[in-house]
């Protein structure tokens, strides 16, 4: 059991690192992190493999307050501001993904999933009836 009368941590203001992490440290020192709506919108692009980017102008605006606030933050290590960004892009990108499926699942009753929801479609929009009117089936 240890008491915290025997608790010493000497190395808080500069702490002691391990060597792989001295070594994650120095090659990252490098890295600039922008916290701007294009550079957040350039990442998720990368990574939606061809699903559109959503162009919410609210959106948009909120991402931008977003990225104003973090970059403003004098505190914020490198280590700190790549989580974030990283938070960012894939926040954007769940949210295309998102869009995309309400968008599949709306068109559905335009793009019908098999030959019989075909032709009823057809069947109802060239006789004028509403294709949501029931009954469906014979």
């Amino acid at each position: 059991m240890i008491r915290a009368g025997n608790i010493r941590i000497t190395d808080l203001a500069r702490p002691e690192l391990s060597p792989k992490a001295r070594e994650f440290i120095a090659a990252t020192r490098d890295i600039a992190v922008a916290f701007t709506v294009d550079a957040v919108r350039q990442a998720a692009a990368a990574q939606l493999n061809g699903i559109a980017l959503h162009d919410d102008p609210g959106l948009l605006e909120r991402l931008g307050v977003l990225c104003a606030a973090m970059d403003e933050d004098a505190d914020l290590s490198l280590m700190g501001r790549l989580s974030l960004f990283g938070m960012l892009v894939r926040y954007l990108v769940q949210r295309c993904r998102l869009e995309q499926l309400y968008r599949d699942i709306r068109m559905g009753r335009f793009h019908p999933g098999n030959t019989l929801l075909a032709h009823e479609l057809i069947g109802k929009l060239c006789l004028g009836i509403d294709p949501d009117e029931a009954p469906r089936w014979g």
